[in-house]
């Protein structure tokens, strides 16, 4: 039977009076997400968001499109007639623009980079999250439902972590959420109208493949529009209006830097490995792998499922057909959005992996549509504790993600949560411990940055509890927020014992463990030697040959991996026939010396 909540407490349909409360929460959801990540930003230097800065800076300190002298800071560039340019979308770098202009008339560069990531990261993500749970009143259910619903987006998937960084994904979920509320209206007036045609067209320029989300939304928006077919025309003329200025924006920026209106930065590709990625199958997508397909589904670095438990809560209660239109449409927009992103992710060549990333960010732009169809009056009984349990499991996953620097597999995050605490990570900046995502003698302020981080993260959740303290089931939330407060104490104790005067031999460690635990997601030949010599170091000998194996079965005859294999075992009559015949003189001295 469908689990359906009582009349009363029923949020109205779109465009009528708010219920009550509905305003307040809509505030609350936005201040708590806003304080969470404002506590949590980092504003690091690396690859990703210095394609963004490279441009801003050139929009702002040279008014140039250009990135020529900051391209060295990033390799996801193009080179176009001996000039660089950003390869991404633009958009990011035109909304960050006045933020870091206001940052570089305050204190510099360096506070124009936190400026604009906190727009780009925590004021998006907040603006998503609470766009969102007005997208979930289109469903019926009861509030309290909606806010289960909008904390297992939130604290439950990967988009909170995405959302402390000067990323494009926060950013583009807060408009694609937005655009999904312009576009709730069968019977738009002008001004809505224009607005979800703005909205629907700023999408390509936030990520391109966020051009498919605002097709799927257009043509959901076209097949339910009520009136004749003048209306309908008159709808559409002023939709396409909306976005005529964020099209010619695009033609514009594209045509200028690439040639062309339909031309990106990724066609001229500076980086020769990615140049290579680009030029397999179709613009870089192929049929996705078997091994691809589990990466990003499964996989522990790149899961949707591991990183957003909400999702599979999700499939599984859309298997069965809704009886209403409106349910129905709902569904065949999360699961053909849903489905869309997974298979471009899995189908990236040489490229599932998305970088330095926190889970598989490449599908950040079609976690709300995933999860919308969980606003329904008809989902089964059952979602509901689905939808509570997956919340609270993702909310122990993005833990890790908030409070660690991204180890790339799920593991090796719970060791360096487990050894060095969970940290704020702009904290040991303070210390001058660097800039980077690994920033360098960053051991040496453990101590400091788990007391300070530990003090942070404690106000933060305190802050939450002050703003929802007059809404309805304020007990219950107290209970959780003391079981969070207790368990973060307890973790940040025992990390503080452990990891005592011996920070750097632990974190040295803890990057050869992750080294190796990520090498089996890529099954390269190539790695798996690296990887072998890595545990043999710390003296791994089953893991070792393991890795050894593994590499001989993708590379047979690789002498390398037989050494390591041999040394592994302690095989002396291998060690002696690779000494005596192995063609790397290197091999044949290692096997001579028998380590």
């Amino acid at each position: 039977m469908p689990d359906t909540p009582p009349t009363t407490s029923t949020p109205p349909p779109p465009g009528t009076t708010d219920a009550p409360g509905e305003r307040a929460s809509t505030r609350r959801i936005f201040l708590s997400a806003l304080v969470v990540l404002v506590a949590c930003v980092w504003p690091f230097e690396g690859e990703i968001p210095n394609r963004y800065v490279a441009l801003t800076r050139a929009l702002v300190e040279r008014r140039a499109l250009s990135i020529d002298p900051d391209h060295a800071s990033t390799s996801d560039k193009a080179l176009v007639e001996g000039r660089y340019y950003a390869a991404a979308a633009p958009g990011p770098s035109f909304v960050a623009a006045p933020a870091y202009g206001l940052g570089l008339l305050l204190g510099g560069p360096w506070a124009g980079v936190w400026l604009a990531t906190l727009v780009l990261g925590p004021l998006a993500g907040a603006t998503a999250l609470a766009a969102f749970f007005r997208l979930t009143a289109q469903g019926g259910r009861a509030l309290e439902d909606r806010l289960w619903l909008t904390a297992a987006l939130g604290a439950g998937t990967f988009l909170l972590p995405l959302a402390t960084v000067l990323y494009a994904h926060a950013l583009t979920c807060a408009v694609a959420v937005l655009a999904a509320l312009a576009c709730a209206e069968a019977r738009p007036g002008p001004r809505r109208a224009a607005l979800a045609g703005a909205l629907l067209a700023c999408l390509p320029l936030c990520e391109y493949t966020a051009a498919l989300v605002a097709a799927a939304l257009g043509l959901a928006w076209a097949s339910r529009l009520e009136g004749d077919l003048r209306a309908r025309a008159l709808a559409g003329g002023w939709l396409a209006l909306g976005a005529l200025g964020p099209a010619l924006v695009f033609a514009t920026y594209h045509t200028a830097c690439f040639g062309a209106p339909w031309r990106t930065g990724y066609g001229a590709h500076a980086a020769e490995g990615i140049a290579l990625i680009q030029a397999t199958g179709v613009a870089g997508f192929s049929p996705p792998s078997a091994r691809s397909l589990r990466e990003v589904t499964l996989g522990t670095s790149r899961g949707l499922f591991v990183f957003a438990p909400a999702v599979a809560v999700a499939a599984l209660a859309s298997l069965r057909r809704p009886a209403d239109p409106e349910d129905r449409r709902r569904l065949v927009l999360a699961w053909g959005l849903g489905l869309a992103f997974l298979l471009l992710h899995a189908g990236r060549a040489g490229d599932w992996y998305a970088g330095f990333s926190w889970g598989p960010r490449y599908q950040a732009a079609a976690l709300p549509f995933w999860l919308a169809p969980l606003a329904s009056r008809a989902r089964p009984a059952w979602a509901t504790a689905g939808v509570r349990l997956a919340a609270v499991a993702g909310g122990l996953v993005t833990a890790l993600g908030l409070g660690t620097r991204w180890p790339q597999t799920l593991d090796a995050a719970w060791r360096q949560a487990t050894t060095f605490g969970l940290q704020v990570k702009w904290v040991p900046t303070l210390f001058g411990a660097g800039r980077g995502y690994d920033p360098a003698d960053a051991e040496r302020w453990t101590g400091p940055v788990l007391l300070g981080s530990t003090v942070i993260f404690a106000a933060a959740l305190l802050a939450v509890r002050v703003l929802w303290r007059r809404s309805p089931g304020a007990r219950r939330r107290d209970r959780w927020l003391a079981g969070g407060l207790g368990l973060l104490a307890a973790l940040q104790l025992t990390a503080w014992s452990s990891s005592r005067g011996r920070e750097t031999a632990l974190r040295a460690y803890l990057r050869d463990r992750e080294l190796i635990s990520f090498v089996w997601h890529f099954d390269a030949p190539e790695n798996f030697p690296v990887a072998a010599d890595v545990a043999l170091r710390h003296d791994l000998r089953d893991e070792a040959a393991r890795l050894a194996r593994r590499g001989l079965a993708l590379a047979p005859g690789d002498e390398r991996c037989r050494l390591l294999l041999a040394l592994a075992e302690g095989d002396p009559t291998a060690l002696a026939a690779l000494a005596r015949d192995a063609r790397d003189p290197e091999v044949r001295a290692r096997a001579r010396r028998g380590r």
